[in-house]
């Protein structure tokens, strides 16, 4: 019903499925609250994405949409499905202290898969041999 530090979640937005939105921003900010207040935001690569796309038609999904949130927004079909909505989610990487560009936006699709690689090159680290073998990073195109 509340968060840890007795901020109203339960009944906040008027789904369900919106008020754990709301609480998982909640917990991503008090996340990065920690990491600048240890002094070591700048030395972390955040990555914010999902595995999977939107609700399917269930009770959550339709009183998302009742107050106009449409889980899988424009895309065809929801997850669990063949169609892009059940695969395509956004994806937010944040490294003050990198070479990750603040504000931009790309629109080329990766996989999650491609994490592991990118997440090595950033940090010029060498893949180990035979890990990760259908990894490949997308560091040059951030």
């Amino acid at each position: 019903d509340k968060y840890l530090d007795g901020t109203p979640v339960a009944g906040t937005y008027g789904s369900p499925h919106l008020d754990v939105l709301y609480e998982v921003d909640l917990v991503v900010g008090s996340l990065m609250e920690m990491l600048e207040e240890m002094n070591i935001l700048n030395d972390t690569i955040v990555v914010f994405t999902s595995d999977n796309g939107g609700l399917g038609a269930d009770d959550d999904a339709m009183e998302s949409a009742e107050v106009g949130h449409y889980t899988g927004g424009p895309l065809r079909a929801h997850k669990a499905t063949i169609y892009e909505g059940g695969h395509r989610v956004p994806m937010t990487i944040k490294w003050d202290g990198g070479n990750v560009p603040r504000g931009e936006m790309r629109s080329h699709y990766v996989g999650l898969s491609d994490l592991y690689s990118t997440l090595c090159d950033l940090v010029g680290v060498e893949v180990p041999k035979r890990q990760a073998v259908d990894s490949v990073s997308f560091a040059k195109y951030l």
